[in-house]
């Protein structure tokens, strides 16, 4: 106890924390973890082989071997963290944690809705966080949802997408995982863009001198990659039992859902 109440140890364990944080906010399955967008939507009764094909990987050597320090991390770390929370914590506590990370990331959805033009989802965007920040305490319980108004998001990367933008080779990045120079770019604005994040390095605030809003709003961020890797770990389970190679598979999937926002947009 007089360890921890050293300030000194206390500020060591806080930024373990961050750090930690972090490193799950990276989970190399969740890709943009606060766009809800499932790298891993696949039938599980598809023969996942197929999806293996032959496709554009200029990277592929190096990217493979970034890949195993990532199946190496989340092995030992992500895999069984997401095991224990997905049989520990009931569901419907889980359920709240999902609605509340979902309401904190929608005045970043409301940007890049507003720079795609997409008005509707604008309003659809904002009506949801009003009723949800209030009715439904801080979006804990998704009010709007069993109003009709349905959840939805949206991220740079898609922004980038409709603007025409390339997206470059694909890429394995270490701890992030899949991505793509344009979705790079994308993880980046989604980060340093998001109005929260703005509020939260505002030092004139008297409760945010030592920058207390931006580490809570890091490990945020962090807590929302973890629960992302967390939903996905039955699909991740399941389509390695059905892959001779993951690596091509889990490019493949990524790279059709990159296609999928192309083409949604010509």
């Amino acid at each position: 106890m007089k360890n921890f109440k050293n300030p000194h140890n206390k500020k060591r364990l806080y930024n373990l924390i961050l750090c930690f944080a972090f490193l799950i906010s990276c989970s190399e399955i969740a890709s943009s973890a606060n766009s809800k967008i499932t790298l891993l939507d696949v039938d599980e009764t598809e023969n996942t082989q197929s999806l293996a094909g032959a496709v554009e990987d200029p990277l592929e050597p190096i990217n493979r071997v970034i890949f195993g320090f990532n199946e190496i991390v989340d092995g030992i770390l992500l895999g069984p963290l997401s095991i224990l929370y997905n049989n520990i914590i009931p569901a419907t506590p889980r359920k709240g944690v999902d609605n509340f990370l979902n309401n904190f990331f929608a005045p970043l959805n409301f940007v890049n809705y507003t720079l795609q033009g997409d008005l509707e989802s604008v309003a659809e965007t904002t009506v949801r966080f009003i009723i949800n920040s209030t009715l439904g305490i801080l979006g804990i319980f998704d009010v709007a949802e069993d109003m009709g108004i349905k959840k939805k998001s949206t991220t740079f990367n898609e922004t980038f997408t409709k603007w025409q933008i390339p997206s470059g080779p694909y890429i394995i990045l270490p701890i992030f995982g899949p991505s793509s120079f344009r979705d790079v770019a994308g993880k980046t604005a989604d980060f340093y863009l998001n109005p929260l994040y703005r509020v939260s390095r505002n030092r004139k605030r008297a409760h945010n001198i030592h920058m207390q809003n931006y580490n809570m709003y890091r490990v945020l961020y962090g807590i929302d990659g973890f629960v992302a890797r967390a939903n996905l770990q039955e699909s991740i389970t399941n389509l390695k039992k059905m892959s001779d190679d993951y690596y091509s598979v889990l490019r493949s999937v990524y790279l059709q859902k990159q296609k999928f926002l192309e083409k949604k947009y010509q």
